[in-house]
């Protein structure tokens, strides 16, 4: 990246400002967070999922070989090292007595992994600008981290909420024991922040009509399509949708803290997304039934893209122009490019790519249009980045 002179830095806040401002308008006292409002629906809550109940392991991988809940120490137990409490829900075979368990999870001590610690720990203390939009806005701040001195990178992560409901996967983890014989869980790389943890190649076949799984709510005409489904789990030996057929519920997410519904199963059968199928992750609730937590179509994700660019300016002008064109035409499907400007031919480009290889993802999000839209500040909305893997 190239540098960045101290004059467009502090324009770039005085605009960031500007547009958090007017984006807020005038709404005079506080309004609730989405993570609010659609926390309250049971299956957005981490007790509907009991710990140790898995689905037919024929059908269903673990997501990760550790998975957990974190829980943010209080600040009598902190000390002065970065770590937090972890509700093991997944763990290697060799380790399951741990599961269901509460363990210390703390970092490894090489000298490497204390200086990364170190550097990025710090003392957390709102400023008035901060404390006065808790008042007014629906914003997300990590308030139980306010006031706290050497937070660092896990107690970031766990008290980034106001519950202690994060879930993470751990890359890997070893295991040791404190002086008095408890269970510690070591780490030399952060958590992932995760959800579901088993995860099935389905397709989603069909709606199963049941009074029971209707939602009182959701976009669309009345009434609600049911939440349950009939799915065909994909058999790795014939490659193929020919596997045991299974009954999944997809909840209907509710309202968000604008009233507008974020996401719908609604139809999902019918999607072109799902031609090649969908990765569910989810666990079972008290009764049994696997529950989906998170979904994302395969076609999406696999080595396979629809479209190939070989020429450096044209994968330019795919990222920043063609790329956003026609977006109301093509609601409902999805697209893959892989540009490559240094590739011979297509299938040169495509080549390199193994099954095993990892690859940095960002996830970039813009304003919401439509009849609902968020509302647009000097020309621009906000939006989002995310990283991961």
């Amino acid at each position: 990246m190239g540098r960045v002179g101290r004059g467009w830095r502090f324009w770039g806040v005085v605009v960031a400002v500007a547009i958090a401002i007017l984006c807020q308008g005038d709404r005079g006292s506080a309004w609730e967070s989405h993570y609010a409002v659609t926390g309250r629906a049971p299956f957005n809550q981490p007790a509907f999922f009991p710990v140790g109940q898995a689905p037919p392991s024929d059908r269903f991988l673990p997501t990760a070989t550790w998975f957990g809940r974190l829980i943010l120490p209080s600040v009598t137990e902190q000390g002065q090292t970065d770590w937090v409490w972890l509700v093991v829900e997944q763990a290697p075979p060799a380790e399951a007595a741990l599961v269901g368990q509460k363990v210390r999870l703390e970092w490894r001590s090489e000298p490497t992994v204390q200086d990364y610690v170190a550097t990025v720990t710090q003392d957390v203390n709102f400023t008035p600008a901060v404390i006065a939009s808790l008042k007014q806005t629906g914003n997300l701040y990590p308030v139980r981290l306010n006031g706290r001195s050497r937070v660092g990178p896990l107690q970031a992560i766990a008290g980034a909420r106001p519950q202690d409901d994060v879930i993470v996967s751990l890359p890997a983890a070893t295991v040791t024991r404190s002086p008095a014989g408890q269970p510690i869980l070591q780490i030399a790389t952060e958590p992932a922040m995760d959800t579901g943890r088993y995860t099935a190649l389905v397709k989603i076949v069909a709606p199963i009509p049941t009074s029971a799984f209707i939602p009182k709510a959701c976009p669309g005409g009345q009434p609600c399509q049911s939440e349950l489904w009939r799915v065909q789990h994909y058999n790795p030996a014939t490659q193929q949708f020919d596997g045991p057929e299974d009954t999944i519920r997809i909840p209907q997410q509710p309202v968000d803290g604008f009233g507008v519904f974020a996401s719908t199963p609604r139809d999902i059968d019918k999607s072109p997304a799902g031609t090649a199928g969908w990765y569910v992750s989810g666990a079972p609730d008290s009764t049994g039934l696997f529950t989906v937590q998170a979904i994302a179509p395969r076609s999406l994700l696999q080595l396979q893209p629809q479209k190939v660019v070989r020429d450096l300016g044209q994968g330019l002008d795919w990222i920043n122009y063609d790329n956003w064109k026609d977006t109301e035409q093509r609601q409902g499907t999805l697209q893959t490019t892989l540009i490559d400007p240094v590739a011979s031919s297509s299938e040169a480009a495509i080549a390199p790519w193994r099954e095993g290889d990892r690859a940095l993802v960002m996830h970039l999000f813009g304003g919401r249009g439509g009849r609902q839209g968020e509302p647009s500040a000097l020309g621009t909305v906000t939006g989002h980045f995310s990283y991961g893997w």
